[in-house]
């Protein structure tokens, strides 16, 4: 387990000391976008599910993000959206190496359009309209487990590969680190939340300057029967070099129902962004799809 925790932090202090490139394309999306069957659409959880060595979590996520990049003026004084209707579907494949240690894998593409608004040079901003995003390691570690408190570290690190032009990857190597809480506020209630930062290199569109990331998450449970939950998300971040600043930092909100057994689970999420800060869209919709596999005894 601490051999794991000794790679990831190398990875995360590379990523660190390559922060100062610049690049036209980035992530639109900064949210860590869970990795764990267990975990709510938008935020992760603390409470790690008790598992053997090899047992497997396996999501699928199609986002769907109205007008997540828009310019409020273009070079012909009118707004558009650079990134109009956009469609993400992703998949993440962890394995428990421990029992309160998983690592995993995970990937994306997107398909999207936009309106291709003027720039201040004259030319139109079209992204591409299929991308693939940068490949990603995972791990998660349980630091602290307790009927009233659960503690845990996660780490991501996004490969140098993907389509920052389809804004679905930085342009060059990234990650993130993140502390996550969970608290049970009784049989059928709990509240879950994390706050971290994106390491990543900056970047510049129209005006609009972006880098490293603070995030933040929460997410508050309900669970009415063995099978049911429903859940309200919130989820945000801030570039660090200009922190809370209005276009850098996207804030948004999302509501939804979970039904899941003891291998299955699906889930549906809307929602919007409650700022008009990139990566914010004016709706969002999210479907996921999550099987979990204890590991076969010997």
């Amino acid at each position: 387990m601490s051999r794991s925790l000794a790679c990831f932090a190398l990875l995360l202090v590379l990523v660190a000391l390559g922060d100062s490139a610049h690049a036209q394309g980035f992530l639109l999306d900064r949210d860590p976008r869970p990795g764990l069957a267990h975990d709510a659409s938008f935020v992760e959880r603390a409470d790690l599910p008790s598992a053997r060595a090899g047992a497997l979590s396996v999501v699928l996520a199609s986002s769907y993000a109205l007008d997540p990049l828009i310019v409020s003026a273009d070079a012909d004084g009118r707004a558009g959206a650079i990134v109009g209707p956009q469609l993400v579907t992703r998949t993440a494949i962890a394995v428990a190496a421990h029992p309160r240690l998983w690592l995993g894998v995970g990937g994306d593409v997107g398909v999207q359009s936009g309106d291709e608004p003027r720039g201040s040079d004259g030319q139109r901003i079209s992204p591409a309209s299929f991308g693939v995003g940068a490949p990603h390691l995972d791990l998660r570690a349980g630091l602290h487990h307790a009927e009233r408190l659960h503690v845990a570290v996660a780490a991501r690190v996004h490969l140098p590969v993907g389509s920052p032009g389809a804004f679905l990857a930085d342009d060059g190597l990234s990650g993130s680190l993140r502390l996550l809480v969970t608290a049970p506020l009784g049989p059928r209630w709990s509240l879950a939340g994390s706050a971290g930062a994106v390491l990543r290199p900056r970047a510049a569109l129209e005006g609009l300057e972006v880098g490293s990331d603070l995030t933040y998450a929460v997410a508050l449970q309900v669970r009415t029967s063995a099978t049911l939950a429903f859940r309200l998300e919130a989820f945000g971040s801030s570039t660090l070099h200009r922190l809370f600043e209005g276009r850098q930092s996207p804030l948004e909100v999302v509501a939804g129902s979970a039904w899941e057994n003891q291998r299955f689970s699906v889930a549906f999420s809307l929602g919007t962004g409650l700022t008009s800060a990139y990566g914010a869209p004016t709706l969002r919709a999210t479907l996921r799809l999550a099987y979990r596999r204890a590991p076969t005894r010997p």
